[in-house]
């Protein structure tokens, strides 16, 4: 009989009490609120959920497609806002800023030499210069060759201009040795940019 009085008299005891107590108050408030009754959900079909699934998928693939087209079109001039980043400031500081004859005259001294690498750069940096200095595209360290080309679509036959941004990118970046024949490329392409201008 002492075990019994201790158990009801134990705070673990009283604490369960009041809980129980509360939870019965707590119902008998929602009782007295009488809220109507939910809908009753009507299970979806295996069909209905596919197509669903089906739905969103598309809905998903052309809302990605929109924010990608969207991202090629903005991001040259979003460029313009934003300062170019530390690794473009260390390429820049590499390229001096010479003039576009200048640019001829190295690409000719490197192609004399065999190094048509570098003789296609020279090339490809005369005519940003040139772009610069007609005031087509001013020259910003921050731009790639992808966003060169974004802005260069608006030009009348900018095939040329690709040819010239495509070599760089793969001699430069991809390491890809160019060889004379690329160069007489470049050179013609160079040479029908000049005489559009």
């Amino acid at each position: 009989m002492a075990t019994e009085s201790f158990e009801n008299d134990s705070i673990g005891w009283q604490t369960q009490l009041l809980g129980q107590k509360i939870s019965e108050w707590w119902e008998l408030q929602i009782d007295k609120l009488e809220l109507p009754d939910l809908p009753q959900l009507q299970p979806i079909s295996g069909l209905e959920q596919v197509a669903r699934a089906i739905g969103w998928t598309i809905v998903l693939l052309v809302a990605i497609g929109v924010l990608w087209r969207l991202t090629d079109v903005l991001l040259p001039y979003l460029y313009r806002f934003f300062g170019p980043t530390p690794q473009r400031i260390r390429e820049t500081k590499l390229t001096p800023k010479l003039s576009v004859e200048e640019w001829l005259k190295r690409s000719r001294q490197f192609q004399r030499s065999g190094n048509y690498g570098e003789a296609s750069r020279c090339l490809y940096l005369a005519m940003l210069q040139g772009l610069n200095d007609r005031g087509m595209i001013p020259h910003q360290p921050s731009l790639t060759n992808r966003e060169y080309q974004a802005l260069l679509q608006q030009y009348p036959r900018n095939h040329a201009y690709k040819t010239l941004l495509r070599t760089h990118e793969q001699f430069y970046f991809g390491k890809e040795e160019i060889t004379s024949e690329r160069w007489s490329e470049c050179q013609e392409a160079y040479r029908d940019i000049e005489n559009k201008s």
